[in-house]
């Protein structure tokens, strides 16, 4: 993606999980992440881990999607991933399709209002934008890649009786 000129830069880290729990907590009804591997430094903090468990217990209309290029490694005890697989009524991963894959960057779409990106995931600096239109074409994007994407089955809970 490229920057626009009403996208905030997120010069840091620290600043990237603060902007996304924020986000996070604004969320009304739905939410996308398109991420290779749910970086740990980003995802499972606790800030940004119970903003989503608050947006997917605060309405039953509340839908987290999350697109992975790699499963295994988001799969390690990841808190986010734990969260999804208690509440999986809510919560959905898939996987980009082969031809999709990989995806370096991040993206993380709330509502029909936000975005949070960063080209590449492993640098600090990331793009905060509040655009309806912007997150409306992002979404198509994304919906077109969920759409060719797999269900992440080794992501699902297990139960044993």
């Amino acid at each position: 993606m490229t920057a626009s000129d009403d996208a905030l830069l997120l010069a840091d880290p620290s600043a990237l999980e603060a902007a996304l729990a924020r986000t996070l907590a604004s969320a009304r009804y739905r939410v996308d992440i398109r991420s290779e591997a749910l970086d740990p430094r980003l995802y499972a903090g606790e800030s940004v881990v119970s903003a989503c468990k608050r947006f997917m217990l605060g309405t039953s209309r509340a839908r987290l999607r999350i697109l992975l290029g790699d499963t295994q490694t988001a799969a390690r005890g990841h808190r986010l991933v734990e969260l999804g697989r208690h509440l999986s009524s809510y919560c959905e991963f898939r996987v980009l399709a082969e031809r999709d894959a990989p995806c370096p960057g991040e993206l993380i779409m709330v509502d029909e209002t936000a975005l949070l990106w960063r080209d590449d995931a492993r640098a600090p600096v990331a793009y905060e934008q509040h655009s309806p239109r912007a997150t409306r074409l992002q979404r198509r994007r994304f919906d077109d890649l969920w759409h060719a994407g797999r269900p992440a089955s080794e992501l699902r809970a297990l139960h044993f009786g």
